[in-house]
């Protein structure tokens, strides 16, 4: 079931709303919430309940997604036209293959085990974020805050690392492999 669908919502408040799909459908296919083509761009999304949402054609440009809960989110292929803060955001898990992020402010946000395959992730801050067992195969990292990260056991093997700073960034066990 969609929830929101082509919908203009730019600037509007939904700090802490709840969002979230469901979970106790025996069906995988109905345990997410859909929310397409709607625009969110400037909205005030803190703390808000994402978990388990697929995000399709969904403008989040200047958005506030700290502290949200994205937990499973499924964003891929998303496109984002200008900075995003996700700082301290839940994205454990989450799909986010072929997104761009560019801009984007990801700092002490858990990106555990989140599938970053592909990405576009360009002058972005992800200082302290924690990206243990995070695939982010064939990514493209440029100019990216890394430092204080949590690395360990992720997949950077392909990724372009060019001018990424990784002061205090953990990396034991990464596979690093033509990055």
């Amino acid at each position: 079931d969609r929830i929101l669908h082509n919908l203009d919502l730019s600037g509007a408040n939904l700090s802490g709303a709840d969002l979230s799909g469901t979970t106790n459908s025996g069906n995988a296919k109905h345990n997410y919430h859909y929310i397409d083509q709607v625009n969110l761009s400037g909205a005030d999304l803190s703390g808000a309940n994402l978990s388990r949402t697929s995000l399709s054609g969904v403008d989040l440009s200047g958005a506030d997604l700290s502290g949200a809960d994205l937990t499973g989110a499924i964003w891929s292929g998303y496109y984002i036209r200008g900075g995003v803060n996700l700082s301290g955001a839940d994205l454990s898990g989450a799909n986010l293959q072929y997104a761009n992020l560019a801009a984007t402010t990801l700092s002490g946000a858990d990106l555990s085990n989140a599938n970053l395959q592909d990405v576009i992730i360009d002058s972005a801050d992800l200082s302290g974020a924690d990206l243990t067992g995070a695939n982010l195969q064939y990514a493209y990292l440029h100019l990216v805050n890394f430092s204080g990260a949590n690395l360990s056991g992720a997949d950077l093997s392909n990724t372009n690392l060019e001018n990424a700073f990784m002061l205090n960034a953990n990396l034991s066990g990464a596979n690093l492999q033509y990055a």
